[in-house]
């Protein structure tokens, strides 16, 4: 299962390397069985 796509995936690993700064979010995961649903 993919769950990224390459433009994404690359996004999340700029963010990462900027860790000072605050980022908007690049994707967002539910499960919809999970505690939180």
């Amino acid at each position: 299962m993919i769950l990224l796509t390459g433009a994404q995936r690359d996004r999340l690993l700029v963010n990462g390397r900027q860790r000072d700064q605050d980022h908007i979010p690049v994707v967002k995961f539910f499960n919809p069985l999970g505690e939180g649903a």
